[in-house]
């Protein structure tokens, strides 16, 4: 997350010879056909073209979700003593999941335009996704056993994924605009870094994921 606002900050810093837009506010995500949905925050720049026509960049950070796992997930312990042959198991009893988002694109405003009064745009972007996925191990004897060294208990899944957008905007002079947009974004390249991220993912994921953003954008000349 740190090097994501690191990023944002170094774009600022190197547009301050012209108009460009800060932005930040809430964030609502939910995949298509999954119950659990998430909240979170949004940061943004953009950067004005023309008064019709900008480009923007923002990153989103939403908080973990949590749920029981569907159906009973039993990983078999391995004992400390090689002499010891009881057969000892441990359940999985909470997957959490979460997303940091990522996105780019173009924006073209209608109406009043980018700086000015009412406007509704819309456009396309590219997304890249993280997901951190973690999952709960009811408790056991660990003095006399351990997991597995190829059971994991936490992954990541890095995708990446195109969509369109679109919003409205009012901006009052001298205070800054307040918006609303909604996207819809297509996965088409995810990629688990074990197998813990790809079992805890069934739960929560979903190639076809919605969000909304509200916020305040303040521009700077």
């Amino acid at each position: 997350m740190k090097k994501i606002i690191f990023c944002l900050l170094f774009l600022f810093s190197l547009t301050s010879y012209a108009q460009y837009g800060i932005s930040g506010g809430l964030s609502y995500l939910k995949g298509f056909g999954v119950d659990k949905s998430f909240v979170g925050l949004n940061i943004g720049f953009e950067l004005p073209r023309d008064y019709e026509t900008s480009f923007y960049l923002k990153a989103s950070f939403y908080g973990k979700n949590k749920v029981a796992p569907t159906s009973v997930s039993t990983i078999y312990l391995e004992p400390l003593d090689p002499n010891n042959f009881d057969i000892e198991y441990v359940n999985v009893i909470e997957n959490t999941f979460n997303y940091t988002t990522i996105e780019g694109g173009v924006r073209y405003y209608l109406l009043d335009g980018y700086d000015n009064g009412f406007a509704l745009y819309g456009g396309s972007n590219v997304m890249g996704i993280i997901n951190s996925a973690k999952r709960r191990f009811d408790t056991f004897n660990d003095e006399n056993y351990r997991l597995p060294a190829n059971t994991q208990e936490k992954g990541t899944i890095l995708a990446l994924a195109l969509g369109f957008s679109g919003g409205a905007k009012y901006t009052v002079p001298a205070v800054g605009t307040f918006f609303m947009e909604a996207s819809g974004d297509y996965i088409i390249i995810p990629m688990a870094s074990n197998e813990a991220a790809q079992s805890i993912s069934a739960s929560f994921y979903s190639p076809l994921i919605f969000s909304l953003s509200i916020g305040f954008r303040k521009d700077f000349y």
